[in-house]
């Protein structure tokens, strides 16, 4: 062997035997014990943020094994993406948690048998062979009303699913959603993802609420708009035949205060309509008088609170902004004005007490010349009289 040679292997194993040095020192104090105990104590700090006081944990090497009762699976969930962003990326050389167990975990009375025994988090080691069955099979959706984000999570059994879930909930709930849900094997009937869209339409007619859903098994809870939307949404989900089983615990709203005199009612109704019409906003096709299905959740709130309003004259007006003819836009205007006009009443409201006017272009709120203020010429407004 050539002296050339020689000097070219010393080379590649004083190489080696420096990444090892690197590697080595890079491992903290206490060796595997030491990462393991770093580890958790991360994982409990963020429990503890997260105000998981239900849960109980202790670590196997970089697994997570999580034990008690949660009172929800979205306090589940959250208690999972808490720990697994406690500390590092994840993976065997990355450091961080490679995975949880929540096979001990139980919600609302119920063992969560195998639903995350050994899950991988997404930036860990690849896995190899069959995806495990779940069960029971979780998924879950909460909503706090119009102008709130609707939350997902739980599991869902590919990417089609997931995909038509999150289009119809892009649909019913336009103010944003967080989707925390994972694939995974399990879904107890073939038609499981269509029913779940059935399930989140009936949530999208609640002022709020949420869906619990376990194997066949969906629970809608939560606060109807009416008693009359309570017993639509009842009636609609007695026909659930996508395979699963429709458990309704469904409120409906405290009657008005009827010690408070006319005035001081109108007041705070008044002032419900406009806290709610400056949030959110009512749309249109364009150039019609055809209400957006997005905007649903909106006029299902505003006939609630004029449910409330009772004995008063609930006045709709339809605003434009200058992009068109005067009388053009005026005829626009009240078609609008007249269009909400129906739904109210539709909802039960009496006609004699609900009144439409389009005014077109004549009162804007904001600058016709630039494109942000003639959105905000766009606009209904409601105002209260006296009967």
């Amino acid at each position: 062997m050539s002296a050339l040679y020689k000097f070219l292997i010393g080379l590649i194993l004083l190489g080696v035997l420096g990444s090892f040095g690197l590697y080595f020192n890079m491992i903290p104090a206490g060796s595997i014990d030491g990462a393991e105990a770093k580890l958790r104590i991360s994982a409990n700090q963020a429990l503890d943020e997260t105000d998981a006081d239900w849960a109980a944990l202790r670590m196997d090497g970089q697994r997570a094994i999580l034990s008690g009762t949660a009172p929800s699976l979205q306090a589940l969930e959250e208690a999972k993406t808490a720990i697994r962003q406690s500390h590092g990326a994840g993976g065997v050389l990355l450091g961080g948690i490679t995975s949880i167990d929540a096979s001990a975990v139980t919600i609302a009375g119920q063992q969560t048998a195998a639903v995350t025994t050994d899950e991988a988090i997404e930036d860990g080691p690849e896995q190899t062979g069959s995806p495990e069955i779940i069960t029971p099979y979780i998924w879950s959706a909460s909503w706090e009303g119009p102008g709130a984000t609707l939350f997902l999570a739980g599991y869902v059994p590919d990417e089609a699913s997931r995909e038509k879930i999150l289009t119809a909930a892009t649909m019913l709930f336009p103010d944003g959603i967080i989707d925390d849900m994972q694939i995974a094997e399990g879904a107890p009937f073939d038609d499981w993802a269509n029913a779940v869209v059935m399930q989140l339409q009936a949530l999208a007619e609640l002022d709020h609420g949420q869906i619990e859903a376990s194997n066949r098994v969906f629970r809608l809870s939560g606060q109807a708009v009416s008693k009359q939307s309570k017993t639509e949404i009842e009636q609609k989900l007695t026909r659930f035949t996508k395979g699963g089983l429709a458990i309704l615990a469904i409120e409906t709203p405290q009657n008005p205060d009827i010690s408070l005199d006319l005035s001081a009612r109108m007041e705070r109704c008044q002032e419900e309509f406009d806290s709610l019409l400056a949030q959110n906003k009512i749309s249109f096709t364009y150039g019609s008088a055809e209400i957006a299905p997005a905007s649903t959740p909106v006029l299902e709130r505003l006939v609630q609170i004029a449910r409330n309003c009772d004995g008063m004259i609930i006045q709709i007006i339809s605003h434009s902004d200058n992009d068109g003819e005067e009388a053009a836009l005026l005829r626009l205007t009240q078609m609008r004005a007249e269009a909400i006009r129906n739904y109210f009443i539709e909802r039960g409201l009496d006609e004699d007490f609900v009144q439409a006017q389009g005014v077109g272009f004549a009162r804007p709120a904001a600058d016709n010349s630039t494109a942000a203020g003639r959105a905000k010429n766009r606009r209904i407004e409601i105002r209260l009289f006296a009967p």
